[in-house]
């Protein structure tokens, strides 16, 4: 059966998802060197004032979401390129690959709607069984 439209889902969606990706690790890298430099400023302000900076923990915070959306939208990402390439042998598992891509990222809406319409399409449409000539 013709997958094409499955495949050009999966194959756009997994674009967008890698460019979503790249961003989230750009924030993520700002982020922790905005934290490196605050580390080094509540260090000069402890030795001079003996006083801690609650900055501090709310940028540890913010990098330990940050590392868990990232390691999240990677695992969604490596499950959205199987289901692409899977598509036409393993139509099933394709189907459920996508779907969990899809709900996993739904963070980033455009990918994740292409990943849920590609497995929707993968798990409902049925091959049109052969004629037989008589």
């Amino acid at each position: 059966m013709n997958r094409t439209t499955e495949i050009v889902l999966g194959t756009v969606g997994s674009t967008l998802h890698l460019i979503c990706t790249v961003i989230a690790f750009m924030v993520y890298r700002f982020i922790f060197s905005l934290n490196a430099d605050l580390q080094e400023t509540n260090q000069q302000f402890i030795a001079d004032h003996g006083i801690w900076q609650e900055g501090g923990y709310y940028f540890n915070g913010v990098n330990l979401f940050l590392s868990l959306m990232l390691m999240i939208y990677i695992g969604s990402l490596v499950l959205g390129i199987i289901a692409t390439v899977f598509v036409k042998k393993r139509t099933i598992m394709a189907g459920v690959f996508f779907l969990i891509s899809g709900v996993i990222s739904l963070v980033t809406f455009i990918p994740a709607i292409l990943y849920i319409i590609a497995g929707v399409m993968a798990l409902v449409r049925k091959p049109t069984p052969k004629q037989l000539n008589s």
